[in-house]
């Protein structure tokens, strides 16, 4: 086994490497979904409840999600305004 001289390691390029990756990890973290985007962390249960910072009533079923919208309420998924259940 042999050690590696200083001379031989590229510790410029791999700190430039480190930090194009730590900004690019930033970018996704405070991207419109990333971790930081989060306002609030609810577990659902199969009894629909309300949240002060979403519309409708959320519960969770066998099937998923569930989201009941009151009238007057209305959520956008992928460009589509959904009312209703």
């Amino acid at each position: 086994m042999t050690v590696q001289e200083d001379r031989d390691i590229d510790r410029t390029g791999f700190v430039r490497e480190w930090e194009r990756w730590h900004r690019r990890k930033e970018e996704v973290l405070a991207g419109p979904h990333g971790f930081l985007a989060i306002t609030g962390l609810h577990w659902l249960s199969p009894e629909p409840a309300r949240f002060d910072d979403a519309p409708g009533a959320w519960s969770s079923t066998a099937e998923g999600v569930v989201v009941d919208l009151a009238d007057g309420e209305e959520l956008t998924l992928d460009g589509t305004v959904v009312r209703g259940r």
